[in-house]
C-alpha cells in the first residue's frame, strides 16, 4: 500500500494555506477583471486592484523568511492591501466592473482572508508570548535565587 506523503516545498511559504488562498483570490480577480475596463480610468482601477490582491500573496511570501516579529509586520501588511481591495471592490462594484454575484465573491474571499492573516499573527504573537513568558520566568527564578544568595551574603558578613 502506497501512503502520499505531501513533500515539504523549497519555499516555506507554499505549505501555508494563506499563501494558497491568496494566490487564488489574486487569480479569480485577474480572471474577473480582465476585459472589463473599458476607459483608461477604469484600466487603472482595475490595475491598482489587481496589484493590491498580488500583494497580499508577495507580502506573505517575503515575510515568511524573517523572524516571527518581521513576518508579524509583513502580515499586517498584507492585511492593509486586504482592505484596499475590500475598498477597490467596493468602487469597483458602483462603477458596475463587478456583478453583484462577484461582489459577494470578492467580500467573501477577503473576509477569508482576514480571518486567516489575523489567526497567523495571534498565533505569532502567542508563540512570541510564551517565549517571553519562560524568559521571565527564568529571570525571576534568577533574580530570586541572586537575592537569596545576597542575604545569605550580608547575613554572613554580620558575623
Amino acid at each position: 500500500m502506497e501512503v502520499n506523503k505531501k513533500q515539504a516545498s523549497f519555499f516555506r511559504f507554499e505549505d501555508l494555506r494563506l499563501y494558497d488562498k491568496a494566490v487564488e483570490y489574486s487569480k479569480w480577480l485577474v480572471g474577473t477583471l480582465k476585459t472589463k475596463a473599458t476607459s483608461k480610468a477604469e484600466e487603472t482601477l482595475v490595475d491598482d486592484f489587481v496589484r493590491a490582491s498580488l500583494c497580499v500573496a508577495k507580502c506573505i511570501a517575503e515575510g515568511a523568511y524573517y523572524s516571527k516579529k518581521e513576518f508579524e509586520l509583513y502580515l499586517k501588511d498584507a492585511k492593509t492591501n486586504v482592505r484596499e481591495c475590500y475598498v477597490l471592490t467596493e468602487i469597483s462594484s458602483k462603477l458596475e466592473l463587478l456583478a453583484t454575484d462577484e461582489t459577494e465573491k470578492s467580500k467573501e474571499y477577503l473576509m477569508e482572508l482576514t480571518r486567516m492573516l489575523g489567526a497567523l499573527i495571534v498565533s505569532l504573537n502567542k508563540k512570541s508570548s510564551n517565549k517571553r513568558d519562560s524568559a521571565t520566568d527564568n529571570n525571576e527564578v534568577a533574580t530570586t535565587n541572586t537575592e537569596s544568595t545576597d542575604e545569605n551574603y550580608e547575613f554572613n558578613l554580620e558575623f
